[in-house]
């Protein structure tokens, strides 16, 4: 799932800008298609996680979640979730592993970030304030100078959590995912397009033994 960032500053240049919006149209449009892929989502103003949890939402199915993003743990609060898949760490985080890690629950994450921020989407949160600490919150457990300086700011708490909270929410602009359609992966498929667009790497034999395993189920 792709979507192109608009309520999150960026760093990047606007000729970054360009390079990047081409190579993810050539991506969205002729790579992922020509693979297979029928779920190229995206809607201006939204984020991927914001496609990926209205799809969750919208469609009756069973799901893994395939992201590093932090801010998905929040749809471990809903049943349809096996679990978030880690692609970097090669890790799972169930929604019982999630309550080990954190003392929480799913659903009560969007609070934490609310407080905390999240450095990745440069959302600022509350000042001296991190994620043991929210949590500690959360919990009510937090006491002293950390509990009183969060009191001290409701407007950065209430502003992020509608910046936080998945799907986001803009008024008169709801996001919208179309029907879901099955995959069409192959072998062929695989092979034709990574020689065409030179994606030498995945043709090794390691590679390409992953990819069919994958297609594979």
């Amino acid at each position: 799932l792709h979507s192109f960032p608009t309520r999150r500053s960026s760093d990047l240049t606007p000729e970054e800008r360009v390079i990047i919006s081409k190579q993810m149209d050539e991506l969205r449009l002729e790579i992922l298609p020509a693979l297979g892929f029928k779920n190229q989502l995206h809607q201006t103003g939204f984020e991927a996680d914001d496609l990926i949890t209205q799809a969750i939402l919208t469609y009756k199915s069973e799901y893994i979640v395939v992201s590093t993003d932090k801010d998905l743990f929040q749809v471990l609060a809903v049943a349809a979730v096996h679990f978030i898949y880690n692609t970097v760490t090669g890790k799972k985080m169930t929604r019982d592993l999630f309550r080990k890690t954190y003392g929480i629950e799913p659903f009560e994450w969007t609070k934490v970030k609310a407080l905390a921020g999240d450095n990745s989407d440069n959302i600022s949160g509350v000042p001296g304030i991190g994620e043991k600490s929210a949590i500690a919150f959360v919990l009510d457990e937090l006491k002293g100078k950390k509990l009183q300086t969060i009191h001290q700011f409701p407007e950065i708490i209430e502003r992020n959590k509608r910046l936080v909270s998945l799907p986001f929410q803009q008024e008169g602009w709801p996001v919208t995912v179309p029907g879901l359609q099955k995959d069409e992966l192959s072998e062929d498929r695989l092979i034709d397009v990574f020689d065409r667009h030179g994606f030498q790497s995945f043709l090794r034999p390691d590679k390409l033994t992953k990819w069919k395993e994958f297609i594979s189920g």
